[in-house]
């Protein structure tokens, strides 16, 4: 009976190490879907960039726990301070051709801009260059924070024009976090000009 004990005793201390190592070897993670319908019915070839922005600042973390606190963004994402720019910094994070798109990164996203650029190209067969394109960007903040965090755009009809996504989404912290937008939802497109998250997707990096 001792030697089982003392076996039992020592399967769970196995246990709680592999646990605990699993636990702290995790890092964190985001993905981000949509999927391109189009009512047009040429054969179009699709271009999706995705580029995610950061800030080189001290957030603000009510909660005192980075990592899994569950925080609000305190920015006033309408209108930031040309100081809170002039500390951002992007990237190109990937680049997909077709109408489905699907992308998974580890990197915290709390308070990171993304901005994805669809582009519509046709091609003339007689030539064999893609001689016309038009261009769908679309720019919206994270305002929740969350270690893991999905993000699904869902189907999103392509119409050109620059559009913003700020207090649009809706946020489900129950399983992690799920970031969607509402089944009702109306693309409503910014003009480039009047836009509130002063940036511009057309000077990112390729």
């Amino acid at each position: 009976m001792k030697i089982q004990k003392t076996i039992s005793g020592f399967c769970l201390l196995i246990l709680l190490n592999i646990l605990t190592g699993s636990l702290f070897s995790q890092t964190p993670y985001y993905s981000l879907k949509l999927n391109i319908t189009d009512t047009e019915t040429k054969d179009y070839i699709y271009l999706i960039k995705e580029h995610v922005c950061k800030f080189d600042y001290k957030p603000v973390i009510r909660s005192g726990d980075y990592w899994f606190g569950k925080d609000t963004s305190t920015l006033n994402w309408k209108s930031l301070p040309d100081s809170m720019y002039n500390s951002l910094s992007c990237k190109k994070v990937t680049e997909v051709e077709g109408k489905n798109f699907k992308n998974g990164n580890q990197q915290m996203i709390w308070e990171h801009i993304f901005s994805l650029t669809i582009t519509r190209q046709i091609a003339d067969s007689k030539i064999d260059e893609l001689v016309k394109y038009d261009t769908m960007i679309i720019v919206f903040p994270v305002l929740l924070k969350s270690f893991v965090t999905y993000i699904d755009l869902g189907a999103i009809e392509f119409n050109k024009g620059y559009y913003e996504l700020i207090d649009e989404f809706v946020y489900d912290p129950n399983d992690w976090l799920k970031i969607t937008l509402p089944k009702d939802h109306k693309w409503r497109g910014v003009d480039f000009e009047e836009r509130k998250i002063k940036i511009d997707p057309r000077t990112f990096p390729k």
